[in-house]
């Protein structure tokens, strides 16, 4: 049964904001048929830019399932030239949080309930919100073809990360994107229901969700809006 999150739950509530990532990697079974693909890779990276606006503001419902007990979210976010904003509250209108933060990765607490810690909302929210709306494949990064004919562009990071971007192979828009440190999955992030492209030929999902296997909980979201707005507004 859907519980608001209610702040006299301090350990929910971090465990809550650590994250707001499943397994299947694309190696082992799921084998290479085919070499690299500049044409397809090149389409592929540009669908991902193509999904939103350069600015907008976006609003989240989001339900945290940690061990069986489930706690509603509503995050307000607001992404403009490469920076982002993020505001989440609790179904009582309690702030919780207000994250800014940049393309690069960088992101900043600018403010929190004192029974959140500063670096776990660094590390979670605002680490998943870069992923979200700003990682993308780097030009090292090799493009594969699985075996069930999906694309997935796949790379290294610093620190023994390893990053993993699957597209579906007919409207080659992004379904996932998987982190992962020693080849255990560090967050998992899901994308479906997409909408049609607007005017502007954007077309952003619906569905959001964000998978922690290790902290064996999860975060769905349903994307009430995303609106376009004025750079710098």
């Amino acid at each position: 049964m859907s519980r608001p999150l209610c702040l006299s739950f301090p350990k929910v509530a971090g465990l809550l904001l650590a994250s707001l990532c499943a397994t299947g990697c694309v190696t082992g079974s799921d084998a290479l048929v085919g070499g690299k693909y500049t044409q397809t890779r090149d389409a592929l990276v540009a669908a991902m830019d193509q999904r939103y606006p350069e600015s907008f503001n976006a609003i989240h419902r989001a339900t945290l399932t940690v061990r069986g007990r489930q706690f509603i979210l509503d995050g307000f976010i607001r992404v403009d030239r490469g920076e982002f904003r993020t505001i989440a509250a609790n179904s009582f209108g309690t702030t919780l949080f207000e994250i800014r933060g940049d393309g690069a990765g960088n992101n900043t607490v600018v403010r929190n309930d004192p029974s959140l810690d500063s670096e776990a909302l660094r590390a979670g929210p605002g680490r998943d919100i870069h992923t979200i709306y700003f990682a993308r494949p780097a030009p090292s990064d090799e493009l594969i073809q699985l075996r069930n004919n999906a694309y997935a562009i796949v790379g290294e990071r610093p620190g023994g990360m390893r990053i993993e971007f699957e597209f579906d192979p007919v409207t080659r828009r992004c379904m996932s994107i998987t982190e992962r440190r020693n080849i255990r999955p560090v967050r998992r992030i899901s994308f479906g229901e997409y909408t049609a492209p607007d005017d502007a030929g954007c077309s952003y999902p619906q569905k959001i969700r964000i998978e922690n296997p290790r902290g064996r909980y999860r975060v769905d979201i349903r994307v009430a809006s995303v609106t376009p707005g004025r750079p710098g507004v």
